[in-house]
C-alpha cells in the first residue's frame, strides 16, 4: 500500500470510487495507484482530462478513450452531470 500525499481540494477532483478508497484508510492499494497514475499527467504536472466530441455523422459523443457516449435527446453528457470519463476515469471534457 502506498501513502497518499494530496490536499483535500486534490481529492475532491478524484472519482467517487478513489476517494473512497482514500478517505477509508489514507493509503491506495496496487490497483488504485494504476488508476490514480492514469488520471495524473507527470508530465504535464497536472490531472488528465478525457476529451469528447460530438459526432454529427453518428449523433453520438466520441471520447479520446476510444469510446463511445450515446445519448438521447438534445442534451450534452455535461447537461447531464457526466464529470468523470465511465471508460477511463479521467474528467470529461468537452471540445
Amino acid at each position: 500500500m502506498t501513502k497518499v500525499d494530496l490536499s483535500q481540494t486534490e481529492i475532491l477532483k478524484l472519482p467517487l470510487e478513489i476517494r473512497r478508497r482514500i478517505l477509508a484508510d489514507g493509503a491506495l492499494d496496487k490497483e488504485m495507484e494504476g488508476v490514480l497514475s492514469n488520471l495524473f499527467d507527470s508530465t504535464e504536472g497536472q490531472w488528465s482530462t478525457c476529451e469528447w466530441e460530438y459526432n454529427d455523422e453518428h449523433g453520438r459523443w466520441d471520447t479520446e478513450c476510444d469510446d463511445v457516449i450515446v445519448l438521447h435527446g438534445d442534451e450534452s453528457p455535461f447537461e447531464n452531470g457526466f464529470k468523470f470519463c465511465p471508460y477511463c476515469g479521467k474528467p470529461c471534457r468537452d471540445v
